[in-house]
């Protein structure tokens, strides 16, 4: 389950039959979520967090650099890879498991796109 204080309009998630979707709105614990055809409107217990994985972090232009090691803007951030969690090497330390983490990231300005 995500809360709703962790979704942002345009956060990539996914309804409980693994499609994915945005967010289109948020309204107290209710999220509108746009999928290829429909859209759906749930509470958040009908969403879910798609996992981080390398196949995102392509999809996003981070750069495979090392083994455990993606970097993105120039070499400017690093994201490690420790087993199935993902973290941010710079000043944030973030520990990064889902990918509308790592999008809030880039609207927080931290990570610039």
């Amino acid at each position: 389950m995500i809360k709703i204080n962790e979704l942002r309009i345009g956060n990539l998630i996914s309804d409980l039959s693994d499609r994915t979707g945005f967010v289109k709105s948020l309204a107290w614990n209710k999220v509108a979520v746009k999928l290829e055809f429909s859209t759906i409107n749930t509470d958040c217990d009908g969403v879910k967090p798609i996992p981080l994985t390398e196949e995102w972090l392509n999809k996003f232009k981070w750069e495979r650099v090392e083994e455990n090691r993606f970097f993105f803007d120039n070499n400017y951030f690093s994201i490690g890879i420790s087993g199935r969690l993902y973290y941010m090497d710079d000043y944030t330390g973030v520990k990064i498991q889902h990918v509308h983490q790592l999008q809030n990231l880039y609207f927080s300005g931290s990570v610039s796109v």
